[in-house]
């Protein structure tokens, strides 16, 4: 085996090929974990391949191991770069408290599904009684989901959506990037929100920015979507059917959490473009509490609400082709119009305290008028 050069320190070194190969690891994790300062590879003298030393082929073997029990990278560099067992002993104990956390919220579900299971067994589907009486329960099971009815009454029902959204926290914990590298990868990439889409390709032409519309990649996301991470992206790559049938406040919710699970999806598609265009623009729906904190510029683009929600112009007009004229049309649009007001408001909150500018668009305003006034904002010269 080749040994580095003498007095170097070095020791033996080991390619890292031979490395990939020995520990199962892709030469591309490898590359990961060293840009998030996990290990350093060298150069050994007289040949032009990178290798790892002794010393690092050992923080491999320990980062594999903490890895194998669910250790993130950020709590693996603290315990790598500590001295004694105080870090490594404070970073194990919460991970056994996640997972008993985690435990109570799986056995609290597990009631909840073996208690309808019960409920179905019991029925009678020839029964009209039967299955009016399993709908009305699912009813109720939706109404606990939002709260309506929990008010710290412990049965499985109402406490559906407390369980549920405790899993889909852990879950989202679980997706993670090393701050370093999303500080590094995201430093040339922008986001617009709101009335942005052509905005956002005027900026492209007139720019030379490369524009990710979100939109156009959920199907592919979607379509590789973990359901144990990623549940309510992995629902709508099932083509939910009932989607749509829903109540538009539960429909909307879905909505949100696809959005919260493609989101780390799209950052790796981000971390991609960046090192290939000078400027990326990401338009569209986007967790914006996750990125901004590394993102380059962002926007919001307000109409007013006019087009507020194309998911919400879509809802609509799925509620129009499935209802007859009547009371039932009527109530749902309402929903939906209330919808559409409350989310431009919270969309004026999280603007204002996350500090993302908004520039308004009157009905007369074209693109290219906005897109100048975004490039204004973004400090941008002409390409």
């Amino acid at each position: 085996m080749p040994r580095g050069a003498g007095g170097s320190g070095m020791g033996d070194m080991i390619r890292i090929r031979d490395v990939s190969e020995r520990y199962g690891v892709s030469p591309r994790t490898l590359a990961y974990y060293e840009e998030a300062g996990l290990m350093r590879a060298g150069r050994i003298e007289g040949y032009a391949y990178r290798a790892y030393d002794e010393e690092n082929v050992k923080r491999l073997e320990q980062i594999l191991i903490l890895r194998k029990l669910g250790i993130g990278v950020r709590d693996i560099r603290r315990v790598l770069e500590s001295e004694g067992t105080r870090v490594v002993l404070e970073v194990l104990g919460a991970k056994a408290r996640d997972i008993d956390e985690e435990l109570g919220l799986l056995r609290e579900l597990k009631e909840i599904v073996l208690e309808f299971i019960g409920r179905v067994e019991a029925a009678d589907f020839k029964s009209e009684a039967d299955v009016r009486a399993l709908y009305d329960h699912a009813r109720r099971l939706k109404v606990s989901v939002s709260g309506a009815e929990y008010s710290g009454n412990p049965s499985p029902a109402n406490r559906l959506g407390a369980v549920s959204e405790g899993l889909e926290r852990r879950a989202a914990e679980r997706l993670s990037f090393p701050e370093n590298i999303l500080r590094r990868r995201l430093g040339n990439v922008y986001f617009l929100w709101g009335d942005s889409a052509d905005a956002a390709d005027e900026l492209a032409g007139a720019y030379g920015a490369h524009v990710y519309h979100t939109c156009e990649h959920r199907a592919r996301h979607a379509a590789n979507a973990d359901p144990s991470l990623q549940p309510g992206l992995f629902y709508f790559s099932e083509g939910d059917a009932g989607f749509f049938s829903r109540e538009p406040a539960d429909a909307m919710a879905g909505e949100r959490a696809i959005v919260r699970d493609y989101t780390p999806m799209v950052i790796i598609d981000l971390i991609g473009l960046s090192a290939m265009h000078e400027k990326v623009i990401c338009e569209n729906d986007i967790d914006a509490r996750l990125v901004l904190p590394y993102a380059a510029g962002a926007a919001r683009i307000d109409d007013g609400g006019r087009g507020r929600e194309n998911f919400l112009r879509i809802y609509a007009s799925e509620v129009i082709s499935r209802t007859g004229e009547g009371a039932e049309r009527e109530r749902l649009l309402a929903q939906i119009e209330a919808i559409r007001e409350r989310f431009r408001l919270d969309d004026i909150i999280e603007s204002r305290d996350l500090g993302v500018p908004r520039i308004a668009r009157g009905e007369g305003d074209s693109a290219a008028s906005i897109a100048e006034k975004v490039a204004e904002l973004f400090g941008w010269g002409r390409a």
